[in-house]
């Protein structure tokens, strides 16, 4: 099989150039002429070539036909057949680059429309990761304010007994005084009552002090009850701010992500057009490609008629030859019998 590039019209017609100029076409004049070429590739199309000539020469001299109207003839078939095929190469290499830089174009598409998916993915699963996040604080919110509630309750709860305590330490005062003015008026009343009633109010006076001093530490307690219970709303009231703030950045941290997820979509899809536009060009290239294919079928089918006229046009030579041999023997005769006469 020749090498690409070295065909056997390119050896013929360096042959026939040869030939015309009346030197004998070798395999090393032929490369000279050509300018490749290796010997195991022109030999045989030299070869070829010579076998043609050969049996142009036995037509001719055959028919008796001019050897010179049998070259032309074939000159011009191959001439035709070599400008036609070289056009159909040149767009059949023109459609392979054209095809091979769609095919290179929808490669990069189908990866940078790969690599839209990974972001679309990637984007997706931080959605979904924010989405989780923000369900997990409002989870959290919600059992702060829970206990934020029951916080206050307790506080509402310590203040009513607050309240009460104080109600009934003065109450106890009241009681006091009126003991005192009791102890008063007895005094008055009865001196020797009086040392009875004293001991009574000093002994009463003592369980009321007993009382007021554990009403008062009772209500020490609530205070540091109410105290602390002051501090923990405090720390429940910041803790809850600090989860809203953060609610508050993860649903902008979401609305970010949306907006980016949006943006990409965009451009996967503008992309997607893109491609569907160079699988159309890549379509119509194709199209192209199959139209110039059936156009050298036909090209190919009119030089097979071409040669069907040329074989017609030899046989009426051929016949218009065997006329003139039959006008010519006529001619003879003619001649013959005027010259007898």
């Amino acid at each position: 099989m020749g090498r690409p590039g070295v065909t056997y019209n390119d050896v013929a017609m360096a042959a026939e150039q040869l030939a015309s100029q009346g030197r004998n076409p070798t395999i090393e004049s032929v490369r000279a002429a050509i300018g490749s070429g290796s010997t195991a590739t022109i030999g045989p199309y030299l070869r070829a070539w010579r076998n043609k000539q050969d049996a142009s020469r036995q037509v001719a001299m055959k028919e008796n036909l001019p050897e010179e109207l049998i070259s032309v003839v074939k000159g011009l078939w191959e001439r035709v057949f070599v400008d036609a095929e070289a056009k159909f190469e040149t767009e059949r290499i023109e459609i392979r680059q054209a095809l091979a830089e769609c095919e290179q174009k929808l490669s990069l598409l189908q990866s940078e429309y790969n690599r839209a998916q990974q972001q679309i993915r990637a984007v997706t699963e931080e959605k979904l990761a924010l989405t989780n996040e923000k369900l997990s604080l409002d989870q959290t919110v919600e059992r702060f304010q829970q206990r934020q509630r029951e916080i206050i309750d307790q506080k509402n709860g310590l203040a009513i007994k607050f309240e009460a305590q104080t109600t009934r330490i003065d109450e106890l005062h009241q009681m006091h005084s009126q003991v005192q003015k009791n102890l008063e008026h007895y005094r008055e009343a009865s001196l020797v009552q009086r040392s009875q009633d004293q001991q009574a109010h000093e002994k009463q006076r003592h369980q009321l002090e007993q009382i007021i001093q554990q009403a008062r530490h009772e209500t020490l307690q609530l205070q540091h009850q109410l105290a602390i219970a002051q501090q923990q709303f405090i720390g429940e009231k910041k803790e809850t701010d600090r989860l809203n703030g953060l609610i508050k950045q993860v649903k902008q941290n979401q609305e970010a992500t949306d907006k980016i997820l949006s943006e990409t979509k965009d451009e996967l899809l503008r992309r997607t057009h893109t491609s569907e536009h160079w699988q159309q060009q890549y379509q119509a290239l194709r199209a192209r490609a199959e139209q110039d294919e059936r156009a050298l079928r036909d090209t190919q089918a009119q030089l097979s008629a071409a040669i069907q006229k040329l074989a017609i046009t030899e046989e009426s030579l051929r016949e218009t030859t065997a006329q003139n041999r039959l006008l010519i023997k006529d001619k003879w005769i003619l001649e013959q019998e005027r010259t007898a006469s």
